[in-house]
């Protein structure tokens, strides 16, 4: 009997595990795309309790309405022993939840450099599990201070550099005369060691400041440029992880390391007092045997040190490179350095190293020029055909000595033989952008920069025997490698080229940090970074990105004293630029937001209430700073106001106080909603108290009649935009209200726009939510002055800091070509054309809706945006009476969608009517459209398009 009882149990045991081996007998959904951090098998987490995510795929992708009830982690040290579905650093057990996001590792203390197996299987709606998920991991870097023991910060002690090269002439507007500046030498250090046992694995932790190149026997490690990132030197640094066990090899072995200025060592552009100090290097390599043992490698004073063929390095100003002095092999085993100098140490920029997790500095493409032509002067002028930030590269056969010198500029002078170098910035930093290189001569030589970029469509080129071609000279488009994630296309080009030209713009400021702009400042704006934000999050991967910002502006919040350049630093409060010492003073009310507004935006878009949490006293200290501006009537008497508006500020109609104070509204309305969820129950009352307050003076302050009409408005179409999307508008006044905002715009503007940054961002989805999308498509179509379309006309490929009438030549000079802050209103077509856009009673497009406007006005459009729950889709078109429109919701996501059919008879989905789809489920009708909220899948609908719409 005992006998039988245990093969019934051994039949059992096989069974369950063939059923369970077999997706089609089990749940419906099952889990991929296992990330860390954000990170697909990762080796950098220096996190001790990282967020784990995964997204949840159908099994049939027939199958509709689909979610996960519950999950189950397992986290263990060795692959082995999960293979055995053992997880000896966390068993979360069965978890009944539908979070398959921003899950809490809760297991045992990790370590540094502690490997981390794991898996998830997931359970769906109707409790049927999954199999396993395929492995995933992730390796903790260096958790603690301990860890870096015996590494030192290193440098060049004697700059020997004797070149004229290495130094050149600086004028800003305040001075009479230019005079020689010479920048920190770029040295290159280097470290023999030997390895002699059986490698299991090895990593490298690199911190190059202020830019480096790391190679290894020879070999460049990794694709990053102009690492790492740049951050507050003086807080914190960020280290760099590699995994090097494929390049080590047994015997000798060498580390090369290149340094550059970067940020760090920049003493040129606008003052010398930016600096932080000559570069410098700290490194540990760690070696794990295959017998258990142990090895490190560190940087000290055993390592060599001399300067290189870089004599000049600086992210402004660029570079000059004399590859007469190349040094072949050194950074081989075996070369002679017996004439080095012995690395000095040098005193550390900050007890912080931080891993670096957000997207590195990569170069992204290659970009062949469409026009070579000479100028009067003989040089050659290479046009690009687009505004990029980068470089030129360049593959010559010249003499030994010959000198190659290129210059750049966004932009041609009228007569179109010349460069214009207005737009760089010359008179405040008392540089232009220019990268020498001297031939070593004999075969043919590749050269590109290292240690900086600049923004430029055009380059001038002079020291060449023979026209280049477009195969010696070519751009490299070089920012940080944020993944695209949001897709937009539509049956009119001049709508795609602006979305285009606005991408553009957002790519060619993502430097480690959102730039205001490649060439002139290349800077961090607070006010320009949290304008741009939805716009970047809808279209590019920026979780990594931001969350390494919002630490640059917590590592720079006022410290109560004065600082830099005797600037005001009030405690805890932000600064107008972060990272660096060039932070303009003490931020204003309106830049100063994105300690709010960047926080929220990720919980809004991602999902991740860590930053909203980790910011939120610093945000309750920001709110009583922006009280202090506060008068008598209630209203914020601080703020830069609506910057850049048509024609520059000074045509600015919008005053400060006014946006200011509405954005003090748009605070206390956000952190009314979030300190619930933060257990803060008092202060969301108090900031729902405040915002009523504010609300009520900033209507009785603003709000009146127009003269001349009986419609109302604030004064301004920027005033309108802030204030309806905010809810600043009382409910009585709706009407009066839309009527007002079409009569500034038609009858007083001649249906142009007038909105600087502040308004753009609102204004074409408030127009639309109005029920006047016809106006705001003719606003971003109107090809005359001022208007999106006007400036595509003009030929720009990335958006100006300031709309002006550029066919008139009305420059103002200094103003950059190349502003991502004007890209602000791109949200506006996944949001309002595609019409994919957040529910703001949930996070992370758990839910969502689908509501596309430009109906009347296009024939078709495709968009699609990647939550981190998985891929959202809205395609539509227009044929004859039909609307035909395409719809994907993730599993484990639902969606409400508004469909322009008021009869939902004439509602039809895969060809059935709606009453014969038990799994759509019909909320209302309103405004022209019948609306219905949708489970996972993919969807199909036909309706009739309403018409009269205005």
């Amino acid at each position: 009997m005992a006998r039988y009882i245990r093969l019934q149990f051994l039949f059992m045991f096989i069974l369950s595990h063939v059923v369970l081996g077999n997706p089609a007998l089990k749940g419906k959904i099952y889990p991929a795309k296992l990330k860390c951090e954000y990170l697909t098998n990762p080796i950098n987490i220096d996190e001790l309790n990282p967020n784990l995510s995964w997204v949840l795929k159908s099994i049939n992708p027939k199958d509709r309405n689909l979610s996960q009830s519950s999950y189950h982690l397992l986290i263990a040290s060795s692959k082995k022993l999960l293979n055995k579905n053992f997880g000896d650093l966390w068993d979360s057990g069965i978890i009944k939840s539908s979070n398959s996001t921003h899950i809490s590792y809760e297991g045992k203390q990790l370590h540094s450099r502690e490997r981390c197996f794991w898996k998830v299987q997931v359970f769906d709606q109707n409790n049927k599990a999954s199999n396993w998920s395929a492995i995933a991991e992730w390796e903790t870097a260096l958790l603690k201070k301990k860890d870096w023991a015996g590494s030192e910060w290193i440098g060049l002690k004697n700059d020997n550099r004797n070149s004229p090269l290495s130094s050149r002439p600086f004028q800003t507007s305040e001075m009479n005369e230019p005079v020689l500046e010479s920048t920190y030498a770029s040295p290159l250090l280097r470290k023999e060691f030997k390895v002699t046992k059986q490698i299991k694995n090895a990593t490298a932790y690199v911190a190059g400041l202020g830019y480096y190149e790391f190679y290894l026997n020879g070999k460049k490690i990794g694709d990053h440029v102009l690492d790492p990132g740049q951050t507050n030197y003086d807080v914190f640094s960020l280290y760099v992880t590699y995994d090097i066990t494929k390049e080590l090899k047994n015997g000798e072995n060498a580390i090369g390391v290149m340094l550059g200025n970067g940020f760090y060592g920049q003493d040129i552009a606008f003052a010398s007092w930016l600096e932080y100090g000559k570069p410098r290097l700290r490194c540990k390599i760690w070696i794990k045997y295959k017998d258990g043992s142990e090895d490190s490698i560190v940087t000290d004073q055993s390592w060599k040190a001399s300067t290189g063929p870089i004599m000049y390095d600086n992210v402004y100003a660029g570079e000059s490179y004399d590859a007469r002095k190349e040094m072949k092999g050194w950074d081989k085993p075996g070369y002679n350095d017996s004439f080095w100098q012995n690395a000095e140490l040098v005193k550390a920029p900050n007890d912080s190293l931080r891993s670096q997790k957000l997207p590195p500095i990569k170069k992204i493409k290659t970009i062949k020029p469409i026009n070579i032509f000479q100028a009067k002067d003989g040089n050659w002028i290479v046009d690009l055909g687009q505004n990029i930030a980068g470089w030129a590269k360049i593959k010559i056969k010249e003499k030994r000595g010959t000198q190659i010198t290129m210059r750049f500029a966004e932009n041609l002078e009228p007569d179109g033989n010349e460069l214009d170098f207005s737009s760089l910035g010359q008179l405040a930093t008392g540089v232009l952008p220019t990268n020498i290189y001297v031939c070593k001569g004999g075969d043919w030589e590749e050269w590109e920069p290292r240690f900086t970029y600049a923004g430029f469509q055009y380059i001038e080129i002079s020291g060449l025997s023979n026209k280049p071609t477009e195969e010696t000279i070519q751009g490299v488009v070089v920012h940080s490698s944020v993944k695209r994630i949001g897709h937009f296309v539509s049956s009119n080009p001049v709508l795609n080229k602006i979305y285009n030209v606005s991408l553009w713009t957002i790519v060619d400021n993502l430097h480690s940090i959102p730039t205001d702009c490649p060439d002139r400042e290349k800077c961090g704006w607070l006010g320009d970074a949290h304008s741009t934000a939805v716009t970047d999050l809808y279209n590019f991967d920026m979780y990594r990105f931001y969350s390494k910002y919002l630490r640059d502006i917590l590592s720079q919040l006022g410290r109560g004293v004065e600082t830099y350049k005797h600037e005001p630093a009030t405690l805890g409060i932000p600064t107008n630029i972060a990272p660096g010492r060039r932070f303009c003073q003490e931020a204003r009310v309106d830049w100063g937001a994105a300690i709010v507004l960047l926080p929220y935006y990720l919980y809004q878009y991602d999902g991740d209430i860590r930053p909203f949490k980790e910011f939120y006293p610093h945000m309750k200290d920001f709110i009583k700073y922006t009280e202090r501006y506060e008068s008598p009537d209630g209203i914020i008497q601080n703020g830069y106001g609506d910057w850049c508006p048509p024609g520059g500020n000074e045509k600015m109609e919008c005053p400060p106080e006014l946006s200011s104070t509405a954005i003090f509204y748009r605070m206390l309305d956000i952190l009314s909603q979030v300190s619930p969820k933060l257990n803060d129950n008092d202060y969301s009352k108090w900031c729902t108290a405040k915002k009523d307050s504010v609300k009520n003076d900033f209507n009785k302050v603003y709000f009146k009649p127009i003269s001349g009409t009986k419609y109302w408005g604030y004064g301004s179409q920027t005033a309108d935009a802030m204030a309806y999307s905010f809810g600043m508008v009382p409910e009585n006044k709706l009407k009066s209200f839309a009527d007002g905002l079409i009569y500034d715009i038609d009858s007083l503007h001649n249906g142009h726009i007038t909105t600087g940054i502040h308004g753009q961002q609102y204004i074409y989805n408030v127009l639309c939510k109005l029920g006047y999308s016809k106006v705001a498509y003719k606003l971003m179509t109107e090809p005359t002055f001022p208007s999106l379309a006007y400036t595509i006309y003009c030929g720009f490929t990335t958006w100006p800091e300031v709309p002006l009438k550029y066919k008139d030549r009305q420059v103002k000079r200094n103003s950059s070509f190349n502003h991502p802050m004007q890209s602000d209103f791109a949200s506006f077509f996944h949001e309002g054309i595609g019409g994919i856009e957040p529910v703001l009673t949930y996070s992370g497009f758990k839910h969502f809706e689908l509501k596309p406007y430009f109906i009347n006005e296009l024939n078709w459009v495709k968009s699609d945006f990647d939550s981190y729950y998985g891929k959202i889709k809205s395609e539509w078109k227009i044929k004859g009476d039909d609307f035909i429109w395409d719809i994907e919701v993730p599993v484990n996501t639902t969606a409400e969608v508004y469909i322009p059919a008021m009869n939902t008879r004439n509602v039809f989905e895969g060809g059935i009517t709606f009453k014969n789809k038990p799994e759509i489920k019909y909320i209302k009708s309103e405004n022209g459209r019948s609306i219905f909220e949708l489970g996972s899948g993919n969807y199909h609908f036909v309706s009739k398009i309403n018409s009269g719409k205005k």
